[in-house]
């Protein structure tokens, strides 16, 4: 074998690195990691380095990031795939590259969220969150629970 860097003794020194980086941070959401051969810098050459890829949670990223103490300034942002963009930053734990990326789509804009009434049990848009009168004259207690104009004209009625 002429190259040393396609048999698994080159693996070692990245599959260290990466034991030594979940041991240090036991605590911080598990992300996919793995080795993959990357490059230290632009035109530095290829060798084994971590990924280390989170696909739930651009929270998980930026905890990962923060605690590896890569720079937030060096954060890569790409929104050029039609349903998947992502973050991605690169540095080095203990002298083996680190390629990290935080996976996420833009969410599809909503309506605008509808309430139900407590006391009907109707979802109509004029229900609001509002303190119940009866609760607050009879029972000197305020309580915030969604009503339709309706209901609270009978809450009012009621006292």
């Amino acid at each position: 074998m002429s190259d040393a860097t396609i048999i698994a003794g080159s693996q070692i020194k990245a599959a260290g690195a990466l034991l030594s980086l979940l041991s240090a941070h036991p605590d911080l959401p598990a992300g996919i990691a793995c080795l993959e051969k990357l490059q230290a810098g632009d035109r530095t050459p290829f060798e084994w380095g971590i990924v280390v890829r989170h696909h739930y949670s651009l929270s998980d990223f930026e905890q990962w990031r923060a605690a590896l103490r890569f720079d937030s300034d060096r954060v890569a942002l790409d929104t050029s795939d039609a349903t998947t963009n992502w973050l991605q930053v690169k540095g080095s734990w203990r002298g083996v590259p680190v390629e990290m990326t935080g996976f996420f789509t833009f969410a599809e804009p909503t309506a605008a969220q509808v309430l139900t009434c407590h006391f009907c049990g109707t979802a109509k848009p004029d229900v609001e969150v509002a303190a119940d009168p009866f609760a607050k004259e009879i029972n000197d207690e305020e309580w915030l629970i969604p009503l339709c104009k309706d209901c609270y004209g009978d809450r009012c009625d009621e006292i």
